[in-house]
């Protein structure tokens, strides 16, 4: 009993160090995901004065960015954003076309049955009225072509799409912005 209390004794604060030290160097070498989500028009995205990506029309891209500070630049047909953001090793970003904002759609029980019929309804989950937010679950997709075909049990497959700010969560608009991202 005395040797394997030593045992735990001794290899319990190693395995501590070890967890910290990835942890820590996650943190100040690791990347963060920004995710852009298109609007209703397409989006041309500069990150920190580099090559211009366009993203089409209700379409959406994720970047892999060193963490750190980072300019983005939003041009559509309306106009330019400019937005500043702190990307963590942990933190996906997420960024709404000029003028739309993110909702966030569970579809779980749409696309991912276990007796191989989807029979449930999208969900919203969130509906995000500003441009940028963080924390995003490493599952969310930008469009129902980057799902997965299969999930495990208990995961949630969670769509990203845009819709005009302001649009009610009963608005025909939104069900139609859902299924068109679906579609992709």
């Amino acid at each position: 009993m005395k040797a394997r209390l030593l045992l735990a004794a001794i290899i319990a604060p190693i395995v501590m160090v070890v967890f910290a030290v990835q942890a820590a160097n996650t943190w100040m070498f690791g990347e963060g995901t920004l995710q852009v989500v298109a609007g209703n028009s397409a989006v041309t995205l500069v990150v920190d004065d580099g090559a211009p990506v366009t993203i089409d029309a209700g379409d959406g891209r994720r970047l892999q960015l060193a963490q750190g500070d980072h300019t983005v630049v939003m041009s559509t047909k309306d106009g330019e954003q400019s937005l500043n953001l702190d990307v963590g090793g942990w933190t996906n970003a997420v960024v709404a076309g000029p003028g739309h904002c993110i909702v966030e759609v569970d579809v779980t029980d749409t696309l991912y049955s276990r007796s191989n019929t989807a029979t449930g309804t999208p969900r919203v989950v969130r509906m995000h009225e500003a441009d940028v937010f963080a924390d995003r679950p490493a599952v969310s997709n930008i469009s129902g072509g980057a799902l997965p075909d299969s999930i495990e049990e208990g995961d949630k497959a969670i769509l990203l799409t845009a819709v005009p700010c302001g649009t009610d969560r009963n608005d025909e608009a939104l069900d139609m912005a859902i299924y068109a991202a679906l579609s992709r």
